[in-house]
């Protein structure tokens, strides 16, 4: 039973100590998004940061589709400056999702760098020579949302951007938390009527308590009468003599009448004595 109660308990905090990590997720995933979409580039940005989704095959084997890349916001650091070979992330001259507007983010590295009028102007190209054998035209350092900062984690794009979604939101975030919600309420009522039926549950269990000691006091009384009236049965015949031991029984009673004889007839042979003075 109290092993129940442990593995019970453990089970509780393990669900407790998961609720609260998916809380502190869905808090993140929640700043993400309005963030995202207070942003002119709708990108998530946070403290600095952008979260890039890597969307197509153009950087492989540096990046692949669905990977999620952190990159430096271009407010942090001065644009201008930026080196060829550098990662950055912009907004591209040409129409890459083919919905017939410019500006689209695309992620390539730096291959020239060129100053015109002190303004500096960036031509990038994808790792993937295939997917890309020629440079990008070029752009002006404005253009530049962030420089990618070395780090990424593969395959997580596509589950932020499906976060980032109205309906992924709601059915991965905002359901969630509605009925953790629900389950911290109903935590929270059981808890109270757990303290207020306490009282009444230590009364029954005090009278519980006295009911049986006092019925295992009658059964020991019971079972210790039941042990004396054996032991009282049992005496008599442990006294009966046996058939052949009647004899050797009555021996004392005939030697102690022989002995008496003698005594008795001592007042006779004084007789002859008492005649002799006379």
């Amino acid at each position: 039973m109290e092993q129940t109660k442990k593995k019970s308990g453990v089970a509780g905090k393990i669900i407790d100590v998961l609720i609260w990590i998916f809380v502190a997720f869905a808090i993140l995933v929640t700043i993400m998004v309005f963030s995202m979409q207070n942003n002119t580039d709708g990108i998530p940005s946070m403290f600095g940061k952008s979260f890039v989704t890597i969307l197509s095959d153009s950087m492989t084997p540096e990046f692949k589709t669905g990977d999620l890349i952190i990159v430096e916001t271009a407010s942090h650091f001065d644009a201008r400056e930026l080196e060829v070979g550098e990662v950055i992330t912009f907004h591209s001259s040409q129409d890459i999702d083919g919905d017939g507007k410019t500006g689209d983010i695309e992620t390539h590295r730096i291959v020239a760098v060129e100053m015109r009028g002190g303004i500096a102007y960036y031509q990038t190209q994808g790792d993937n020579r295939e997917m890309c054998p020629v440079p990008d035209p070029f752009i002006s350092y404005t253009e530049v949302i962030g420089r990618w900062t070395g780090s990424k984690t593969p395959g997580i794009g596509n589950f932020i951007s499906l976060l980032s979604s109205r309906i992924g939101f709601f059915f991965f975030i905002v359901l969630p938390m509605i009925l953790f919600f629900l389950y911290g309420v109903v935590n929270f009522v059981l808890v109270l009527v757990r303290n207020r039926q306490k009282p009444d549950t230590i009364v029954v269990r005090n009278q519980l308590d006295e009911e049986e000691i006092k019925r295992r006091a009658v059964e020991e009384y019971l079972r210790q009468q039941a042990e004396k009236n054996k032991a009282a049965e049992s005496a008599p015949a442990a006294e009966e003599p046996a058939a052949g031991d009647a004899p050797a029984e009555e021996a004392p009673a005939e030697e102690a009448s022989a002995e008496e004889v003698p005594a008795e007839e001592e007042p006779a042979e004084e007789a002859p004595e008492e005649r002799q003075d006379e």
